[in-house]
């Protein structure tokens, strides 16, 4: 009788630790929601968007098996996968569209935003607002509306 109860308790510690090795989605709370900037600083002082209105961030879950985030605040759509570790969103290889853009748009913009995201930002989530930041560039966004939360 105590070899089958031992051979139980084994066999659910090994289950068990079977689910806690699948690696959980990066995004976490994040992927599947898209939002739209309220306010962009840099040094502390409203850093104004060229020709854009705004700055859109997408995160999502892409064939189910890894997570985008998205971005366009000008002529190009940006994206990179990544991972989130300790409250940082890191991303890995950036691609882009390539849209023929001015190059002063093309620096004001869709670079600057290119280097914020290889920056590894961290994040604060909070409801339906999320703050980004790295380096000396504050971001901060709401979800769009129509969009729910996952």
């Amino acid at each position: 009788m105590q070899v089958l109860k031992t051979g139980i308790i084994v066999g659910a510690v090994a289950v068990l630790a079977g689910f806690a090795a699948v690696p959980a989605m990066a995004g976490g709370s994040l992927f599947g929601r898209g939002y739209t900037s309220t306010s962009i600083e840099k040094e502390g002082k409203p850093y104004p968007l060229w020709h854009a209105k705004e700055l859109r961030v997408d995160f999502d879950h892409e064939n189910g098996s890894r997570d985008v985030v998205s971005w366009r605040a000008s002529c190009n759509f940006y994206g990179a996968e990544f991972e989130v570790e300790d409250d940082r969103i890191v991303t890995d290889q950036i691609t882009s569209s390539a849209m023929g853009c001015s190059p002063e748009r093309r620096e004001r913009e869709d670079r600057f935003f290119a280097r914020f995201f290889k920056a590894d930002p961290a994040f604060v989530l909070s409801q339906n607002r999320l703050e980004l930041s790295a380096r000396d560039v504050a971001i901060k966004l709401k979800q769009r509306q129509g969009e729910s939360a996952p």
